[in-house]
């Protein structure tokens, strides 16, 4: 990670997304903001999140594990 690549996926990245896409994250947890990830999900602008790594592991935002269209793994990519 560096200053360059964090929280490449924000709030104002997926505001230029096409239209509901599906995003698979295996690389970085930080590369993504969670919160920006979390409102996207909700409000239908992402469809799907597969993440296989995500921000602060192992903590995992509660928000996030609870939402149905949200697909955890336990970093074994």
């Amino acid at each position: 990670m560096s200053a360059m690549n964090h929280y490449l996926i924000s709030s104002d990245s997926i505001a230029q997304m096409k239209r509901r896409p599906i995003l698979i994250n295996v690389s970085r947890g930080g590369l993504i903001d969670t919160k920006a990830l979390v409102q996207a999900l909700k409000n239908g602008q992402i469809s799907y999140a597969a993440l296989d790594v995500i921000e602060d592991e192992p903590n995992v935002d509660e928000e996030l594990a609870k939402l149905d269209n949200v697909l955890l793994t336990p970093h074994v990519a």
